[in-house]
């Protein structure tokens, strides 16, 4: 289903991920959580990148993020590829560019 199906059959929010993407069960749940209490309509996540075993993490200076959960509206159109003027600590963060 796509993101406005997912709206029209009453859904609220949805997560739009990658096939190499995963998240841990128990993080989902307490994002989840802490981004409803709070209203949030859009959230993104720090982009990290192993290696070979799950304990090789390749430390990058770089601020890249992807697209988590984000709320469900057909008056908030979810555009890809798109310029978001984000930034930390002065420097811009990129939304994953692959995501087109």
């Amino acid at each position: 289903l796509g993101r406005l199906d997912c709206c029209q059959h009453g859904m609220t929010h949805f997560i739009a991920l990658d096939c190499d993407e995963y998240y841990l069960k128990q993080q989902i749940a307490a994002a989840k959580k802490f981004i409803l209490e709070n209203k949030y309509e859009a959230t993104m996540c720090r982009i990290r990148t192993f290696g070979k075993y799950p304990t090789v993490e390749y430390l990058r200076d770089d601020l890249n993020a992807v697209t988590f959960i984000q709320v469900i509206s057909p008056d908030k159109p979810f555009r890809l590829s798109a310029p978001y003027p984000l930034q930390e600590n002065g420097r811009p963060i990129g939304i994953d560019p692959t995501r087109r």
